[in-house]
């Protein structure tokens, strides 16, 4: 039952998300995936998940309507968004580990997937096309939550935020990002910076080297030049292999720093952008001389073809990285509001 089940909300995920076309194709490995999920219904009023929840599965909505809802302090619990099948939610919990903060109820009957992170492990060795699938699925739907909080922390720091980050300059420029032709100097040099990358759970970017001038490329960035420009419509993921960068939003507001061999959110840059459709909603400088790898758009088919374990690799650390700008945007939303801004 979970492999029609999976079927048949993967029909209807790719009709949501364009970009899941690619990698959840009905057939036999998408019904096997069905093997690596399980199924639960709930009826209306009961939850679905709740902070006392201790499983770190990832669920995927397949029938039905529920809301989010989260408690602040003694006050009674407040509904924070309402979801509508397809949908996915446990996102943080899955890819963080952290305890679950919201309690999600049913409103109507609901059937749920659960993908379990051993599940995701079995699942990425049996096809790993169908794993990149599911996390790329919950990905794009926390792209949509998280443009949506950003658009509505726009609005608020255009209004009222402190003057010292709206009258920061934000540039519309073009990006300065300069191709960088490997020779036999710099070669060692970028091959340990591949390997040492710290967000990939033990997988490694080296099955890339060969590809390099290919399917991925490198770029340098001179300080003070932009990585990423405001509205740029590339749609690449750069990896941030040395330096230092900060990030403009399009009201002026600091919105994050990188630095190289950090987390996966401090070295991961245009990551909606590589996701979904559309230009770069802030522009990216360089605080110091930056290197950078470039993965297109385009190439997400081939590295899943060929390093299937290193592209779900990938994918888990872009889940991760929206779970972190998400909580990040919620953070400093409410500590304006609260007049707790926080010093960056």
């Amino acid at each position: 039952m979970s492999a029609e089940l999976l079927t048949q909300a993967a029909e209807e995920a790719r009709r949501h998300h364009a970009g899941l076309k690619p990698f959840l194709q009905p057939g036999e490995p998408l019904r096997r995936a069905g093997r690596h999920v399980s199924e639960e219904s709930t009826s209306p009023a009961r939850p679905i998940v709740g902070p006392t929840s201790t499983d770190r599965d990832l669920r995927f909505l397949v029938s039905g309507k529920a809301v989010v809802t989260r408690a602040y302090g003694e006050e009674k619990p407040q509904s924070v968004r309402n979801l509508a099948a397809p949908t996915s939610f446990g996102a943080s919990t899955f890819a963080l580990g952290i305890d679950r903060s919201a309690s999600v109820v049913a409103m109507t009957p609901c059937t749920t997937l659960r993908l379990s992170p051993r599940g995701l492990k079995e699942l990425a060795r049996d096809s790993p096309t169908i794993a990149v699938g599911l996390l790329r699925w919950a990905s794009l739907d926390l792209v949509d939550w998280l443009r949506a909080s950003r658009m509505g922390t726009d609005v608020w720091s255009a209004r009222n935020a402190p003057r010292g980050d709206t009258e920061r300059a934000f540039r519309a420029t073009e990006p300065g990002r300069t191709p960088l032709e490997i020779d036999g100097s710099s070669h060692g040099a970028v091959m340990d910076a591949l390997a040492e990358l710290p967000f990939l759970d033990g997988a490694s970017m080296l099955p890339l080297a060969d590809a390099l001038g290919h399917h991925v490329h490198l770029a340098m960035v001179p300080r003070g030049e932009a990585a990423v420009a405001h509205e740029e419509r590339d749609g690449s993921l750069y990896v941030l292999l040395d330096g230092e960068a900060e990030v403009i939003g399009r009201t002026g507001t600091l919105l994050g720093r990188f630095r190289s061999g950090g987390p996966a959110h401090e070295v991961l840059i245009g990551e909606v952008a590589f996701l979904a459709q559309g230009g770069r909603n802030g522009t990216v400088t360089a605080r110091t001389d930056c290197l950078l790898l470039e993965i297109p758009r385009t190439s997400v088919g081939w590295m899943t073809t060929r390093h299937g374990a290193l592209a779900v690799a990938l994918h888990m650390a872009l889940l991760r990285t929206l779970c972190w700008r998400l909580r990040e945007t919620d953070e400093t939303r409410d500590a304006w509001v609260s007049g707790a801004h926080p010093v960056r």
